[in-house]
């Protein structure tokens, strides 16, 4: 498996709506569905595509160094 490089973007379908907003950081449900975390991580939700009738979610790559200096964390 080759690990995503900071900077990267992807659209999904997989992926739960509600309560999200452009940066909020995302995690992978149980369900295999990206959601709002509850803490910093390096997938950051960029909001939504329009793909030929189906609307995707925009995962972009960041830094989880960035990331957890922005939640006050290491």
């Amino acid at each position: 498996l080759i690990a995503p490089v900071t900077g990267e973007r992807y659209a999904v379908e997989a992926y739960v709506k509600t309560g999200l907003s452009e940066g909020d950081f995302l995690e992978v449900g149980t369900d295999g569905k990206w959601k709002k975390a509850a803490a910093a991580t390096k997938f950051i939700y960029g909001g939504e595509y329009a793909d030929n009738g189906h609307t995707l979610a925009i995962i972009e790559i960041g830094d989880i160094a960035a990331a957890a200096a922005a939640e006050g964390g290491n």
